[in-house]
């Protein structure tokens, strides 16, 4: 597997969104941006999609000084999981088709 140049503006905007989920304005968003422009040509696209993020992320999380800029998200999304849990759980325990259900 390798990464396409399709990937490229994909890596911009995971870097921007990391960013404004750290708070930074928008000259701060931008020196982010232009971190990543100087990056991307080191990087060989015969490298997998997940190691180019991998050293993206490395970068970022370096420059904004913020070691999870998803912590708030990830942790709203395992609340809702949580709520859901009995109520699926039951749903996929009543199935006659348990196995399908729960996929």
């Amino acid at each position: 597997m390798h990464a396409y140049l399709d990937c490229i503006p994909c890596m911009f905007r995971q870097a921007l969104e990391m960013a404004r989920l750290s708070g930074l304005q928008e000259s701060g968003q931008r020196a982010i941006l232009c971190q990543v422009a100087e990056l991307l040509p080191s990087l060989p696209l015969e490298s997998s999609p997940p190691e180019l993020t991998r050293r993206l992320f490395h970068l970022v999380i370096e420059s904004i000084g913020n070691p999870d800029p998803y912590l708030h998200i990830r942790r709203e999304s395992n609340q809702d999981a949580e709520r859901l849990y009995p109520e699926l759980k039951q749903r996929v325990t009543d199935s006659a088709t348990p196995l399908l259900d729960a996929v």
